[in-house]
């Protein structure tokens, strides 16, 4: 558990210093080849981390300390099973999710720890394409607001 909360907060930590750097550099400015190769280097530490390191953390963690296995069904609640909305349960839906008799869906704890790493690599993934398109669009400005008469010509002149 250590080891997966480590991983993820220093990966949180380099993305947040690669923002702040990048946001603070001035569009258009050179770059030098010692430059591009630290920015290329810290890239991809990040990219390692994000697609690497914090899944597997996360996959360890769930196998040694949560002990989620393939044949017990359900989806775990972890230390939540005292909270009065649980009722003492340690797995939900131990016996499928049922559709008003027309079927069910078996989920055992390993095809959650699954689905959930696949949400990491779903959140990384979305959360670099938006950075890499805030840092091509820093120090843009919008386009110039026209005023307009009321009916819809721009105005020469003032009036």
């Amino acid at each position: 558990m250590v080891a997966f909360a480590i991983s993820a907060i220093v990966d949180v930590a380099l993305i947040l210093i690669a923002l702040r750097t990048v946001m603070r550099r001035p569009k258009g400015t050179p770059l030098t080849w010692g430059e591009a190769f630290v920015a290329a280097s810290f890239i991809f530490a990040i990219f390692y981390l994000s697609y690497a390191m914090v899944p597997h953390q996360f996959i360890t963690m769930c196998d040694k300390d949560f002990g989620w296995r393939s044949d017990v069904f359900g989806i775990p609640t972890g230390p939540f099973y005292t909270w009065p909305i649980i009722n003492g349960r340690h797995n939900l839906w131990a016996n499928g999710i049922t559709f008003f008799g027309h079927g069910r869906i078996l989920l055992n704890e390993q095809s959650v720890r699954d689905i959930l790493v696949t949400n990491i690599y779903g959140i990384m993934f979305t959360l670099h394409f938006k950075l890499f398109a805030l840092a091509n669009k820093r120090g843009e400005k919008g386009a110039e607001v026209v005023p307009v008469s009321p009916y819809g010509r721009p105005l020469v002149r003032k009036a």
